[in-house]
């Protein structure tokens, strides 16, 4: 899954293509969580769509813009059952990474 995942981000963001990032929190790291656009596409959308990302709600209050079309695109690959989604009893990474 994580290796399928990690295919398509890099087919969504080439090699000289024009990366921009909208700064929407910082996570109980430090580390900053943002919305990607790679040539003016989201591509935490198009992830979320093709079910190879998942949405952190706790994040969404900081994507007033996006938050809903996120949560509706999971909805709908979490129904078509696509990639991560395709899985019995899929393991949120939030769980995963609690448990290792």
């Amino acid at each position: 899954m994580g290796t399928n995942a990690t295919d398509r981000l890099r087919q969504l963001t080439p090699q000289n293509s024009t990366i921009q990032f909208r700064e929407a929190d910082t996570d109980r790291y430090g580390r900053t969580v943002a919305e990607v656009y790679a040539n003016g596409q989201n591509v935490n959308l198009q992830m979320v769509q093709e079910g190879h990302a998942v949405v952190y709600t706790q994040f969404l209050n900081s994507c007033p813009e996006t938050g809903s079309a996120l949560q509706a695109a999971e909805a709908e690959a979490q129904q078509q059952e696509l990639n991560f989604w395709d899985q019995p009893n899929p393991l949120m990474p939030w769980d995963y990474r609690r448990s290792n």
